[in-house]
């Protein structure tokens, strides 16, 4: 029970400060999702600690195969590649995403 209520809370969370972004695995299609960017020199969500190269939170949920190498994020169309595999944060509920920009 206490795990759907706090699913339940991630989902608000991200409706309410998430931004609209496009994840397309490598070699699939761009789906929509909503994410946390951290670019660098922000000190994230949890105020903790600073960024020196962006990441994304994003729901583990929007990801069911999980965010690979070489997938790519675009929010306001920046995109972003991915540098390293997803981490599970905390319960698994988010993943925690390196990234460095794609050149144009």
């Amino acid at each position: 029970m206490l795990d759907d209520i706090f699913t339940r809370k991630l989902a608000v969370l991200y409706a309410r400060l998430g931004r609209d972004a496009q994840f397309t695995p490598a070699g699939g299609d761009a789906q929509p999702v909503r994410v946390l960017l951290d670019e660098p020199g922000s000190t994230g969500l949890d105020g903790m600690q600073a960024r020196t190269e962006p990441t994304i939170r994003m729901q583990a949920v929007d990801a069911p195969n999980g965010v690979q190498r070489g997938d790519r994020f675009t929010v306001a169309g920046k995109t972003w590649a991915v540098r390293e595999a997803g981490v599970p944060v905390l319960d698994g509920t988010e993943l925690q995403v390196e990234l460095k920009a794609v050149q144009a």
